[in-house]
Order: structure tokens, then sequence, then C-alpha cells
């Protein structure tokens, strides 16, 4: 696929993509930096400015995310991330965002936003997972593990999560904010 460069709230983006994504972010009220920083053979798309700084890489990868690790299509990615000297999260977005039924290749009872996966660097490994968003605060949670929110830090076993439905109405903003315009 080519890339459309596309301006958003004065930032000028490599992709459409990445454009929709950080309108989504600004729906989400997550506090972002595109391309801020020079890692070993890597700029990442971008870093959230959380409790911990989350890294965050958008690919134009279609279907369902639990796909994209079994069929090796993540791999490249998260292979240059992990080779980046990136320590801790990350999220992996594709161009869509999908409910646990279609995300994941298993049904959860939640039903949480699935657009890529999330990842944590530690020890040596890259370890992935599923995830949601969170009604707190919006921050993204491990929904398979360890349920803290990457966004604030809190923990309990099961967070609330925001609606599929609401998530869903955001995603579509953010594409309506970047979407082509004629030059005026």
């Amino acid at each position: 696929m080519n890339a459309i460069p596309t301006r958003y709230n004065g930032v000028q983006f490599r992709s459409r993509l990445e454009a929709r994504w950080s309108a989504m972010f600004d729906l989400l009220e997550w506090q972002w930096e595109y391309e801020p920083i020079d890692l070993a053979g890597y700029i990442p798309d971008f870093i959230l400015q959380f409790d911990s700084p989350m890294l965050v890489e958008i690919k134009p990868l279609l279907g369902r995310p639990y796909d994209w690790l079994r069929d090796g299509a993540a791999l490249p990615a998260l292979k240059k991330i992990d080779e980046s000297g990136w320590t801790s999260h990350g999220l992996l977005l594709g161009a869509s965002i999908h409910t646990a039924a279609d995300a994941d290749g298993y049904v959860e009872t939640r039903t949480p936003l699935h657009a890529g996966i999330l990842f944590d660097v530690w020890d040596g490994g890259l370890y992935s997972s599923s995830f949601g968003i969170t009604a707190c605060c919006s921050g993204p949670v491990d929904v398979i593990g360890d349920f803290t929110c990457r966004r604030c830090g809190g923990h309990d076993k099961g967070p609330t999560l925001r609606s599929t439905s609401e998530l869903v109405a955001l995603w579509r903003e953010a594409g309506n904010r970047v979407q082509w315009r004629a030059p005026s």
C-alpha cells in the first residue's frame, strides 16, 4: 500500500493512517509526540506520554491482530522494536479496530477495543497481548494478563472497559477528522 501524506492538527504525517491514529489519540485524550526520538536503527511513530512513556508503531496491517502474530505479519515491526533498545511498553496498531470476538481468535467475556497488539519488553524478550481501553482514564490495559492500565498504572482484576460502540464511534470520528479534502 502506498502511504498518503496527511496534515492533521498542524503536523505533517507520513501516512493518513498515522494521522487517523493521532486523531484517535486526541479523542481518547492521550498526549502524544510524533517521531520524537531516534532509537538504534529505528524511529518510533509515536511516544504516548503516560506515567511510563509508551512507544507506538503504526502499520497498515489488515485483519485480526491475532492473525498478525500467527502468520508473521507483525514480526518485522516487533523485531525492529525489540532490537532498538526500547525497554518498556508499546502498541503495534493496524488499519482498523476489532472487538474481542474477532480480534484474538477466541471469545472474551468483555468487549474491548482491539486495534493491535500491546507489548512489553523486558528481560531480553518481547511479550505481547490483547488490549482494551479502560473506562476510568481511557488507558490501554492488558485484558489477558495483569490488567494494569498502561496510562495511569491503575490495577484491578478485571478493569471496566469503554464500550465497543463508543470506541467504534470515536474511530469513525478520527477518520472524519483526517479525510481527504481538496485544497482551497
